[in-house]
């Protein structure tokens, strides 16, 4: 299984069952995955794509292990990073071109949404409540 260099050690027995009780509580089993009717979208801010590649990661072995069909769940995945607009340039970094596992999806399955800084700064996209304004 093709992995990136974000990851740092292996998830551990534990961390592995309590990711995959998260995912049956969403309805993200590898069995539900190959029977649903419209792909599953999974968003996160990223700044390196490391949570995307445990999540991956953690799939794709469940996936493995329950024999699911990978070529039908595979179109049913979607990742959506949200990331900070930097100016664009061909040496821009791009996480999702760094993460080897993005190659066995489908090209349209792992796309970025670039957003302004200030709007990052300014909510809960940045762990901060949004309980109102921000402080002054």
């Amino acid at each position: 299984m093709p992995q990136t260099s974000a990851r740092r050690r292996p998830l551990t027995p534990a961390e592995v069952a309590q990711g995959r009780q998260f995912l049956t509580a969403t309805g993200l089993t590898p069995y539900a995955l190959a029977r649903r009717d419209r792909p599953a979208v999974l968003v996160d801010v990223v700044d390196a794509g490391a949570t995307f590649t445990e999540l991956f990661t953690l799939i794709r072995d469940w996936i493995e292990q329950e024999r699911e069909p990978w070529p039908v769940i595979r179109r049913k995945l979607r990742f959506v990073g949200v990331t900070s607009r930097r100016k664009a340039s061909p040496n821009t970094y791009r996480w999702q071109q760094h993460a080897a596992w993005t190659r066995t999806l489908p090209a349209a399955a792992v796309i970025n949404v670039s957003l302004p800084p200030s709007v990052r700064s300014a909510g809960p996209l940045c762990g901060r409540p949004s309980r109102g304004p921000p402080p002054r």
